[in-house]
């Protein structure tokens, strides 16, 4: 029922409603409880956990997604849920493989 009026509204070139600044806010980037890689979690999990910091750009007060590869604290920054070949380092997840296509290691 809403959209007939939104492409009226469109057409006409109406701005739109402004959002009320009083209950405008910005939830901002994520936080620590999101930033470490928990790899008894499916492996789908994680991958949509590497995209989600992604799109953060850099906008986040801790790095993200960490995990722990070998002893060392890792920065997860490309994975595919199927072998894409080349170098990618498979990992056992809690429901099978995930692929680290790119990473770097976290500044201590």
């Amino acid at each position: 029922e809403l959209l007939p009026r939104v492409f009226e509204r469109l057409e006409a070139g109406d701005p739109g409603d402004p959002q009320s600044e009083d209950e405008a806010g910005w939830a901002g980037a994520f936080d620590e409880d999101y930033a470490s890689v928990d790899w008894t979690q499916p492996a789908a999990a994680i991958h949509d956990q590497v995209r989600a910091w992604h799109l953060t750009f850099g906008s986040a007060k801790v790095p993200g997604p960490v995990a722990d590869l070998d002893g060392e604290r890792t920065k997860l920054l490309r994975t595919s849920l199927t072998d894409p070949g080349d170098d990618a380092r498979a990992v056992e997840c809690g429901d099978g493989r995930l692929w680290i296509v790119e990473s770097e290691p976290v500044a201590t």
